[in-house]
């Protein structure tokens, strides 16, 4: 794990954020156990996108590696900047909180724990737009996307 660890943190500090989200997925490696700054911030994200994750979570194992790529393959233009929130115990968590805040999203993450879930805010206001389960299709989840896009598009 530490050397999967090492390699998230490569990614996340290149800006490779949609590779370390799928990375993270796949390998069960918290994003936010890297830079957490780094990994919260993307020059043209219009939109946080915050994925509740759990070693636990059995939707979440069942879903993570398909959603990341719908989520990558959404994202091709960096619009979304990703929190991965690693809820699989204490410490997880509290690394987790480093990503959030930084984001500027941890009060807003608050009302927000249950996992397998995908959340998107608006990234100037941090204000709640959208959530979607890991559970649902990838079409239902390409179109939770599209609305939050259309939801603070200029």
């Amino acid at each position: 794990m530490k050397n999967n660890t090492r390699s998230l943190a490569v990614l996340v500090r290149l800006g490779l954020l949609v590779p370390a989200l799928i990375l993270s997925l796949y390998l069960g490696a918290p994003a936010a156990s890297a830079d957490p700054k780094a990994a919260s911030k993307s020059p043209a994200a219009i939109l946080i996108g915050v994925i509740n994750r759990a070693e636990w979570c059995s939707v979440c194992k069942a879903n993570g590696p398909r959603v990341a790529r719908t989520i990558a393959a959404a994202n091709g233009d960096a619009a979304i900047s990703i929190v991965v929130n690693d809820l699989t115990d204490a410490e997880t968590t509290k690394r987790s909180l480093g990503a959030l805040q930084a984001a500027g999203v941890e009060a807003a993450m608050e009302p927000y724990s249950a996992t397998g879930v995908f959340y998107l805010f608006d990234a100037r206001s941090k204000r709640p737009l959208r959530q979607v389960t890991v559970a649902n299709s990838d079409d239902e989840i390409r179109t939770v996307i599209a609305m939050a896009r259309k939801q603070v598009a200029p």
